[in-house]
């Protein structure tokens, strides 16, 4: 991606109007890919776009519609100011060290967290986690 290669430049992928139809649809092609390949699944799940790329593959939303969808999320996605992450390491550590305008958006699992929080706290999110130690 991007360079001299003609790819997409990294600004242009950060967009999410542009990122999140491409995961979208790499899930959605692996999972085509798969079936190609005569793997028929018993159950199909999945998260985020993922879930969206099993509703397509099961059947139960079209690939247009679902594409709509996608781009309409990115538009909305793209209006936004902020940020998410997500942070490894156990959600009681996460949030000791949490500067006053980040919170805990999510709990993933007992070991993973997604934060949020407004685009002039992530410079201090980011040298607590480095002083704890936890990667993002």
């Amino acid at each position: 991606f991007g360079g001299d290669s003609g790819g997409l430049s990294a600004a242009e992928l950060a967009d999410p109007c542009v990122m999140q139809p491409l995961i979208f649809l790499l899930s959605y092609a692996l999972g085509q890919t798969w079936l190609a390949l005569g793997l028929q699944p018993a159950l199909l799940l999945g998260h985020s776009f993922g879930e969206y790329a099993a509703l397509c593959l099961g059947g139960h939303l079209d690939l247009p519609e679902m594409l709509a969808l996608v781009c309409r999320r990115g538009e909305l996605f793209a209006g936004l100011t902020g940020f998410t992450w997500a942070v490894h390491g156990a959600g009681e550590r996460v949030k000791a060290i949490l500067p006053e305008e980040v919170l805990i958006a999510a709990f993933n699992t007992d070991q993973q967290v997604t934060v949020a929080g407004p685009l002039i706290a992530r410079e201090p999110l980011r040298e607590a986690l480095q002083l704890a130690g936890l990667r993002w």
